[in-house]
């Protein structure tokens, strides 16, 4: 059989396959709670690089770990209607499995953390962010409390922090600590932080 007519034969059903792999990876919008109960389900169950999780405004008392993925986390509200709560349970965000700046955070009060034991102490309150890079947006982190780093313990890291207000966290040594971290932080405010010195 000539070659020609081969691939004329061949083309439309590789096409076929092409547009169906296509529409079975098309990107999803997974929604918290119609979707999943609890946001650490949501993340579990999304695809990295394809899935968006949105989050219905409400209180999820939750410590999340964002496992790595490439996903946008986000509410429908804003920060002041959809909040995570900690319960002083761990860091309430945990991002250390090599998320990038494409892992994007927003909208989000992210309150009572209060860190994993580090040594001696606990650190990381209210986001524990370790050799990962994710983008941190219009969150804000309240009442969170921990020997160092109440407020976001980074190390080595790239992330991006932006328009992020800190509010009435405690710590003994540092609100937020950096180590052998470049990342920035842009439009910051900070309120109401105590700092009791040993």
């Amino acid at each position: 059989m000539p070659i020609v007519k081969v691939l004329t034969n061949i083309l439309p059903l590789l096409l076929l396959l092409f547009l169906g792999f296509n529409e079975c990876v098309s990107a999803a919008i997974i929604h918290v709670p119609a979707d999943h109960l609890t946001i650490q389900a949501t993340i579990d169950a999304a695809i990295t690089g394809i899935d968006d999780v949105e989050v219905a405004p409400d209180t999820y008392n939750e410590n999340i770990d964002l496992k790595g993925k490439a996903i946008t986390l986000q509410s429908s509200g804003g920060a002041d209607v959809t909040i995570f709560d900690g319960g002083q349970s761990g860091s309430v965000v945990t991002c250390n499995r090599g998320e990038t700046l494409a892992t994007i955070i927003e909208g989000f009060t992210i309150r009572n953390g209060n860190g994993i034991i580090q040594g001696s102490n606990r650190t990381g309150g209210g986001m524990l962010i370790d050799d990962t890079s994710p983008t941190v947006r219009a969150c804000i982190l309240l009442t969170n409390e921990t020997y160092s780093g109440a407020v976001i313990w980074m190390n080595e890291s790239l992330a991006k922090i932006e328009y992020c207000p800190f509010e009435s966290n405690k710590t003994q040594r540092f609100g937020v600590f950096l180590s052998k971290a470049v990342g920035s932080m842009s439009s910051t405010a900070i309120r109401e932080f105590s700092i009791a010195f040993l």
